[in-house]
């Protein structure tokens, strides 16, 4: 993929897609890395008493953890889905790589806890007590 460029506003526009959408949005494979790039060199630049500059990193920060989250929460709810499939297909082509290996591991985990608790009460065998 091309090299993006960073801004306060793409950032924001990020955050934007990914409040307005209920699926994963498509973002640079990149993107936190070039982030943490991009946060740095503001870091760097910020003097200590210059109030604008530490308010933009801030709201840097903030917008970064909430694209984050936002996507982790979206990421979770495609294993669940896919795990009550018993699936773990899922659309690659909007999840990040670190983001494709938890969804992995979430729907393996989730399948496994189904199997053995579920679909064993349901068959009448269930083995695992719970208080």
């Amino acid at each position: 993929m091309d090299e993006i460029t960073i801004t306060f506003e793409s950032i924001y526009e990020v955050l934007r897609a990914e409040k307005k959408s209920d699926e994963l949005t498509k973002i640079d494979e990149q993107f936190f890395g070039h982030v943490s790039t991009y946060l740095g060199s503001k870091q760097r630049a910020a003097l200590e008493d210059d109030e604008l500059s530490l308010k933009q990193i801030s709201n840097i920060k903030r917008m970064i953890t909430e694209i984050f989250e936002r996507r982790e929460a979206k990421l979770i709810k495609l294993a669940m889905h896919a795990a009550r499939l018993h699936s773990n297909f899922v659309d690659k082509a909007k999840l990040l790589p670190f983001e494709l290996d938890l969804f992995l591991e979430l729907n393996t985990a989730l399948q496994e806890n189904r199997s053995k608790v579920l679909d064993q009460a349901i068959k009448a065998k269930l083995t695992v007590f719970v208080d």
